[in-house]
């Protein structure tokens, strides 16, 4: 058979054998047409603007000049935006100022934008921020056909939205901005969102709307542009007959608004009771109060085929509410969602509002089906692991551990936060005690086969980063060396300290085998398959390049820190 004449799946199961890289891909491009062609499509399938910021001028005049490069290379080559099925803007939570080309005030266009999303019909995913080419996809969303999966950061939804008709979106998470000047409330922003899916996405599966950490004005053209929407009358049974998932959460809102939020929250799940399996609800900040809790368990009572439940913390008080302990409001969560009346499987709260002990792990032991758990705990800085500044992990380690093997044993992946933000270590040995766990989790866990714990706490200068201070990372992989009829597992373990709050911590790696009764799967590999840095000595030793996209962090991209997850 001639190579011309090999179908086309036959060199893009060659392309898909090899190693992976940018480089390869153009070297691949090169080698004949019909390579090139699978070469390519490949080269321009996923666009991800993400870079590392770490105020480097040169490198940031790089990033910015090669993305523009990519962009007017998609705008003038409508075969080259056809190929593209993933796009991602670059957004660095908190630091409203590091944005992408396609935000900075430059080298990129409006006009060469709107051609770049215009060229895009192809996308399947997207995740923008505020810029040209994403309105452009947003107010044109219906044509865009085979887009199922959106999200929006920073755009508010009532100045650009699609017109009424009908999209292929199947999740879509949108995060407004708190808008200065803006008369609407965040309940009737949400209420507005809904009507729009509900009346335009048959097929949504997941829908996700939040509020906070991005500033905004409001436009002048708002109130005369959600007029098609707002008349529409809500339908007298549910639009969504797919929507499994919803999340409605926020960060700063007034008083009322918060009443009329967890008023919306309460309606809507009653009204999906009988598809609703997922949701991410508010809780407030500080001390936990009755009529958050009430909130909390009204809506899950609601929700008879709940399997998935996120408490997401706020910023936000309310005067004259009740207050109860973190305990107690676990102890009713606990029992309301237990087995075998109900079958929970994935559990993350922000903040229970108590420090890790064997009592609180005790707690979950009825929830039988439970197989992720991420938590957080309560700000240590004046608790009793808090010991003149720092954080005495020595004296917090037998209350993280007895909390850990108090755990059901259907638990599969579990990720910790201890919180101390005005708390600090002084050496990295001070973290020793969290660092030699896994025997006793590994052992008492029979299906556990990820376990993370992460120390948000200060560095000795004060203040917290993107990233922990300390973290370790625990997980269980087949023996490399196969022993027959002997249960034997390696046990991963990676560890990353920073050091005043550098941008390349330090990473490690060491592995033990243990012998033991193991059931489920293991992990999928180590911890960033394996990845070690020697932090601050590594810049002695050599000059990165940290420009786009020649380096990727790929510590701080980590998807279950907080802010990425």
């Amino acid at each position: 058979m001639a190579f011309n004449t090999l179908p086309r799946e036959i060199f893009q199961h060659i392309i898909s054998c090899q190693a992976p890289g940018l480089e390869n891909l153009r070297n691949y491009s090169l080698v004949c047409r019909d390579f090139g062609e699978v070469a390519r499509a490949a080269l321009w399938k996923d666009i991800d603007l993400t870079f590392d910021e770490r105020g480097d001028e040169d490198a940031n005049e790089k990033t910015e000049r090669r993305q523009v490069q990519l962009l007017t290379s998609i705008a003038l080559n409508p075969d080259i935006g056809a190929h593209v099925r993933t796009f991602k803007n670059f957004h660095l939570r908190g630091i409203e100022y590091v944005l992408d080309a396609t935000t900075r005030r430059g080298l990129a266009k409006p006009e060469m934008l709107m051609k770049v999303a215009q060229t895009m019909k192809c996308l399947i995913k997207a995740s923008f921020t505020e810029n040209p080419l994403a309105i452009e996809v947003v107010t044109n969303l219906p044509s865009y056909s085979r887009l199922t999966e959106l999200s929006i950061t920073g755009i508010n939804p009532e100045e650009h939205f699609w017109s009424s008709a009908l999209t292929a979106l199947k999740r879509l998470h949108w995060a407004a901005p708190n808008l200065h000047g803006d008369q609407r409330s965040h309940a009737q922003t949400a209420e507005f969102l809904i009507k729009v899916v509900q009346s335009t996405c048959p097929d949504l599966e997941s829908l996700d709307i939040s509020f906070g950490h991005i500033a905004g004005f409001v436009s002048e053209c708002t109130a005369s542009s959600v007029v098609q929407y707002e008349n529409i009358e809500t339908p007298n049974s549910p639009a969504l007959t797919k929507l499994r998932h919803l999340g409605l959460t926020y960060q700063n809102a007034y008083d009322d608004e918060q009443g009329e939020l967890e008023a919306l929250i309460l309606n809507f799940a009653s009204r999906y009771s009988a598809t609703l399996e997922s949701v991410s609800l508010p809780i407030k900040d500080g001390t936990m109060t009755r009529e958050t809790a009430t909130f909390v368990l009204e809506t899950c009572a609601a929700l008879p085929y709940l399997t998935e439940l996120s408490l997401v913390e706020t910023n936000c008080t309310r005067e004259g509410e009740q207050g109860i302990t973190g305990l107690e409001f676990l102890m009713e969560l606990t029992s309301a969602l237990a087995s075998p009346t109900r079958e929970i499987e994935r559990l993350s709260i922000t903040n229970i509002k108590e420090h890790y002990s064997p009592d609180i792990g005790r707690l979950f032991a009825s929830w039988k089906s439970l197989n992720f758990l991420r938590l957080g705990d309560a700000d240590m800085s004046t608790g009793p692991y808090a010991n003149h500044g720092k954080l005495d992990f020595t004296s917090y380690r037998p209350e993280i551990l007895g909390f850990i093997t108090a755990l059901p044993q259907s638990l599969q992946e579990l990720y910790l936060e201890i919180n101390g933000p005005d708390l600090f270590v002084d050496e990295d040995d001070d973290f020793d005690p969290i660092c030699d766990l896994s025997f006793t989790i590994f052992y008492s866990l029979e299906k556990l086969h990820t376990c993370d714990i992460h120390a948000w706490i200060s560095n000795i200068d004060g203040g917290l980063g993107s990233i922990p201070e300390k973290a370790v990372f625990y997980r269980r992989l087949p023996l490399s060396t196969y022993l027959v009829e002997i249960p034997f597992k390696e046990i991963w373990m990676s560890r990353m300290d920073r050091i005043y709050q550098g941008s390349d911590p330090k990473v490690t790696k060491s592995v033990q085998v243990i012998k033991g009764h193991f059931e489920g799967e293991d992990a999928e590999g180590v911890w960033l398959g394996g990845y070690t840095n020697k932090g601050i000595e590594d810049e002695e030793e050599e000059e990165e390049d940290y420009s786009w996209p020649r380096w990727v962090n790929r510590v701080n991209n980590y998807a279950m820190f907080r802010g990425t997850a």
